[in-house]
């Protein structure tokens, strides 16, 4: 499905790779994207690709979207304009057995999801969102609450995460969920498990090269590996703030986790 220009509208599923191979391009225009689960750069045992390349875009996606990749490879890049990119789960560059990329290149961007998210990874997989520039804000949970060590606060799994099985016999290895921001002042919103965590033989690592930056999240997080894991947060200048409201967090390895927090620039409060 190409569209070469015009303020668009779709609805249904378009991009998604289910056991085939599936491509969306839009040109240009100010384009409404609402679509359903298993869309806009979704593979699933196949190869899903969405690409718009200029305007200010909204897009409503539900489930396995904006570059999923499960047991398959999922992608979605949008070039230019101030986007509002919404998913529910297994969204926003995130891979099981298989790749989920989501590419930005510019503009002041809104990401909000729920669940696996925002560069997150499963088994054998690798999720990655890469916002190259523009103040963007990424947010993520509100779907599953981390009950019963917390009645009132949410999993995020996500900006940054990956995560494995659990079983003290073995269990299964992880993937490796990155996000990566080239420069803007950001926000990063999370609560459980997210902004550079990770869970049982894996790797999470966020990236944030420039900018003022807000780190925001509850516990499991800002470099937290939980373990036999590794999670990396870089941010590399601005005056930055980090805050988490419970522990587990800046730069904490547990039962062989190791984690790693670098600040290189800044006047900066933790």
């Amino acid at each position: 499905c190409i569209g070469f220009g015009g303020d668009d509208t779709y609805r249904g599923r378009f991009g998604a790779g289910a056991g085939y191979a599936s491509v969306l391009g839009d040109v240009s225009g100010d384009d409404e994207y609402l679509v359903t689960d298993l869309a806009m750069g979704a593979g699933l045992l196949g190869v899903g690709i969405a690409l718009d390349l200029d305007g200010n875009d909204v897009v409503r996606s539900r489930s396995l979207s904006l570059g999923c990749g499960i047991a398959g490879v999922g992608v979605y890049e949008d070039r230019k304009g101030y986007d509002m990119v919404r998913g529910v789960a297994l969204t926003q560059g995130f891979g099981m057995f298989g790749i989920g990329l989501l590419f930005d290149h510019e503009g002041k961007d809104v990401y909000t999801a729920g669940l696996y998210g925002q560069g997150s990874a499963r088994t054998q997989g690798f999720g990655w969102l890469v916002d190259r520039e523009g103040e963007d804000t990424y947010r993520i949970g509100g779907v599953i609450l981390n009950a019963p060590l917390f009645p009132d606060v949410h999993y995020s799994f996500g900006q940054g995460y990956g995560s494995g099985y659990r079983e003290d016999t073995g269990g299964v290895s992880g993937g490796v969920g990155l996000l990566t921001d080239g420069k803007g002042d950001d926000a990063y919103i999370g609560e459980t498990y997210c902004q550079a965590a990770s869970y049982w033989f894996s790797l999470g690592s966020l990236y944030d090269r420039s900018g003022h930056d807000t780190y925001s999240a509850y516990h499991y997080s800002q470099a937290s590996a939980m373990h036999a894991t590794a999670a990396y947060l870089f941010d590399l200048a601005g005056d930055d703030a980090y805050a988490a409201k419970l522990g587990a967090s800046h730069a904490i390895g547990h039962d062989y986790g190791v984690a790693f927090l670098l600040d290189r620039a800044g006047n900066d409060l933790y």
